[in-house]
């Protein structure tokens, strides 16, 4: 089994646990600036280790934990990692928040947003039960709905 889903499975088990360790350690952007290198490295140091979880270098736990895949043990893209959500989304955000004088600048915020967060979640997700790693068109059509009905709703709410 990958060590970071072990890790995440002794973390923490409740919801305010898991809340407390996002916004405390995994949403520090400094862990953009770390190699994909340094990550695998820091992978198979605790792969080949074989002590307890609460024993591990503190610093490689919540590296593994904010970039790679807790089901696959891949890395994330880097735009998709829990550290890049705030940065990534600022833009759209307060592109979505300002007055626009048409429907279309307000309809381009509104998507942008919306893609960024169906794309984030859809990387993200739980693939334990997946036997290929590859979405189909079918797995893609509700993301494509429910980006296309957000952004619609957003639009309305301005």
């Amino acid at each position: 089994m990958d060590p970071t889903l072990l890790l995440w499975k002794s973390e923490g088990q409740s919801f305010f646990q898991r809340f407390g360790l996002w916004f405390n350690h995994l949403l520090d952007p400094t862990l953009l600036l770390f190699s994909d290198a340094e990550i695998q490295k820091a992978h198979g140091a605790l792969l080949e280790q074989n002590v307890n979880v609460k024993e591990k270098d503190e610093s490689a736990v919540t590296l593994l934990l904010s970039s790679v895949h807790a089901d696959s043990g891949a890395l994330l893209p880097l735009h998709f990692r829990p550290p890049a959500v705030f940065p990534a989304s600022v833009f759209p955000v307060l592109g979505s928040l300002i007055h626009h004088n048409g429907v279309r600048p307000a309809l381009f915020w509104q998507f942008l947003l919306q893609s960024y967060n169906a794309m984030f979640t859809h990387t993200n997700r739980n693939s334990s039960g997946e036997q290929e790693g590859k979405s189909s068109l079918l797995q893609l059509l509700p993301v494509i709905g429910a980006v296309s009905y957000t952004t619609v709703a957003g639009v309305c709410e301005i």
